[in-house]
């Protein structure tokens, strides 16, 4: 009697130990889920290989000043386009600026932990950021995907909407990464020379913050068949990597 005893109690210690294991699975599920969907991107992120670029060098900090000479160019309903490049003498040695004829896009400190500021008064449709002119690229590796990526660029955040007023619809419909970056012959998948907002049609007026990394690289345009050229190049460098 006190054996089977012994076992009923020991048997019932196993049985409440298996379900407390199953509830912490379960809290650590759920809590999981909780976090990811936290992170996911409500807009919707679009990569667009376009022209190759190449650089030798990334330095991951860049604030508004240092964006001096990328280029933003707002586009309205009428389908006309301005262009302004960023201006960086501005205000204090952090912030810097585009302005344009009732726009404009401003940023203040650094980009991976501080938002964009948009402002516009005429309907704009379409704003579009290329940063080669100012030697910017946008790193666009999540903060969370891991050590791989571009040497030098560390951490990177995709396009994210901090707040927005004005328009309902100001929300963008679409982000737009292009233009890839190589380091040497490798593309490690995170860094573009261009940024491209699609808002609604008929045109949005307003305020945005937004958050989108930008990192410092000086980049040049790589030819078509240098592409290629590169190309297969990684390709074939991959291959002996795995064979060595």
């Amino acid at each position: 009697m006190k054996q089977c005893r012994n076992t009923c109690i020991l048997r019932g210690l196993s049985i409440a130990q298996g379900i407390v294991m199953k509830l912490r699975d379960l809290l650590f599920t759920a809590s999981a889920v909780c976090l990811f969907s936290g992170l996911t991107h409500a807009t919707p992120i679009i990569f667009d290989a376009g022209t190759s670029y190449t650089t030798s060098e990334v330095i991951d900090s860049s604030s508004g000043a240092n964006l001096n000479g990328v280029a933003v160019t707002a586009c309205f309903v009428s389908n006309e386009c301005q262009t302004v490049l960023f201006d960086g003498s501005l205000g204090n040695a952090a912030f810097g600026a585009a302005i344009g004829d009732g726009w404009q896009l401003s940023l203040q400190g650094d980009s991976y932990i501080n938002p964009f500021s948009f402002d516009t008064s005429v309907a704009v449709t379409q704003l579009h950021l290329n940063g080669a002119p100012g030697n910017i690229v946008f790193d666009t590796k999540d903060m969370f995907a891991g050590s791989t990526g571009t040497p030098g660029s560390q951490s990177g955040a995709f396009f994210e909407v901090d707040l927005f007023s004005g328009s309902t619809d100001f929300e963008p419909l679409s982000v737009v990464y292009s233009n890839q970056v190589w380091f040497g012959q490798t593309f490690y998948g995170d860094l573009y020379t261009s940024m491209t907002i699609n808002f609604d049609p008929n045109g949005v007026v307003g305020s945005m913050m937004f958050y989108t990394d930008t990192d410092i690289a000086s980049t040049v345009a790589v030819p078509a068949s240098a592409t290629l050229l590169l190309l297969l190049t990684g390709l074939l460098g991959l291959q002996w990597r795995r064979r060595h």
